[in-house]
């Protein structure tokens, strides 16, 4: 990030976007946001629902437009416009017709140019194009352009206040309450945002007049959040149905989590996410280790056992020795996935060993320390 002459934000961005293949995209949306003015100075005068005089430009993002990709909103329009400054034949007379400002737009140009040679030195074997003059994106692209800004605007994020939550107060009409902040915002009236009024946003740029405007606007997931910005989220204990599964093929335990996002505490429904590292994760690994689905071998024992494997995740189980013993042992060694029993086994083979041997009623203690420890994939016999 300290190759870019950039707010970390935005370098941020253009890091991302090499992953994803969309470097020009992003980093036309991020030198268009980073130079100031962009819009002529030429304002017309506006009057909002509640009597106050807001100045708009006369061009601007709605002269743009976002085409068909409403979701991105004014990023998508600020995409365009320097896609169709790169391509114009005469780009005074497009900005003119526009109603962008030919030194800004030609600053931008620049400072793509001087980005994309940064972004070709810190990733020398990713082909990057050297120009933003580039084909319209694909609503896939489009869709991954939106989650890139997305996870680098977690903390500048916006919800439209319900009309149950207004309490008949008019001046709350289409505000959004902020991530931070107590004070209402709104959309600019300048935003090809103002009339779609999605309920959740992101924006780039807070001003104030006589009351706090959001600039830059465009439309956001919630639900999204919680993946891109775990630590803005508050999740629930993992559901028990539907109940978490043990993938094998990722060595990871995914479960349905209900939370809110944000210091307001806006609920997100219901996601199949890993399961957060923890006490849980410790349980229900366990779980999946005596049921035999961490390591095949065990399913030999699983008509063996003393109690069935969920046993280990019921509020009860420490009271029996049986139970604890081998939930002490999995929490004490930090052990919730096959990765890391493996590393203790390679360090201690009989681990779990003893504890194994108090839940198998049978006694084949011979048998079970020949096998020890087993292996993700040994057959089951």
């Amino acid at each position: 990030m300290a190759h870019f002459p950039l707010s970390p934000r935005f370098a941020k961005m253009l890091i991302n976007s090499e992953k994803f293949d969309c470097v020009p995209y992003i980093c036309a949306i991020v030198c268009a946001l980073t130079v100031p003015d962009l819009l002529v100075t030429s304002t017309w005068t506006t009057e909002t629902e509640d009597g106050e005089e807001v100045k708009v430009t006369k061009e601007g993002l709605k002269k743009i437009g976002t085409a068909q990709f409403k979701e991105l909103g004014d990023l998508m329009a600020l995409l365009r416009a320097v896609g169709l400054f790169e391509q114009s034949t005469n780009p005074i007379k497009f900005c003119f017709k526009n109603g962008l400002r030919y030194k800004a737009m030609n600053e931008i140009h620049k400072m793509g140019i001087q980005l994309l040679k940064e972004m070709n030195q810190v990733f020398p074997y990713s082909n990057i194009p050297m120009t933003m003059e580039t084909t319209p994106p694909g609503s896939e692209m489009l869709e991954i352009i939106r989650k890139i800004c997305t996870a680098c605007l977690i903390d500048q994020v916006a919800r439209k206040i319900p009309h149950g939550e207004m309490q008949d107060n008019k001046n709350l009409k289409n505000a959004y309450q902020l991530m931070d902040c107590d004070e209402p915002a709104f959309i600019h009236p300048s935003s090809t945002q103002f009339e779609r009024l999605p309920e959740y946003v992101a924006y780039s740029e807070l001003t104030r007049t006589s009351k706090l405007y959001m600039k830059y606007v465009f439309e956001i997931d919630l639900h999204l959040l919680p993946f891109i910005a775990p630590e803005f989220s508050e999740f629930s204990s993992p559901r028990e149905f539907p109940p978490p599964k043990y993938d094998s093929v990722q060595d990871k335990i995914y479960c349905w989590l209900d939370g809110t996002y944000g210091p307001a505490q806006w609920r997100f429904r219901c996601i199949r996410k890993e399961m957060p590292k923890g006490y849980h994760r410790y349980l229900w690994f366990c779980y999946f280790f005596l049921d035999g689905q961490v390591c095949p071998f065990i399913k030999n024992y699983r008509n063996d056992l003393l109690a069935e494997p969920s046993t280990v995740l019921k509020s009860w189980a420490m009271m029996l020795p049986r139970t604890r013993f081998i939930r002490e042992a999995i929490m004490r060694n930090d052990v919730d996935s096959y990765e890391s029993l493996n590393r203790v086994w390679r360090n201690n083979p009989k681990f779990l060993l003893q504890e194994f041997r108090e839940i198998d009623s049978r006694r084949k203690y011979m048998e079970v320390e020949l096998n020890w420890p087993p292996q993700s994939g040994d057959p089951v016999l």
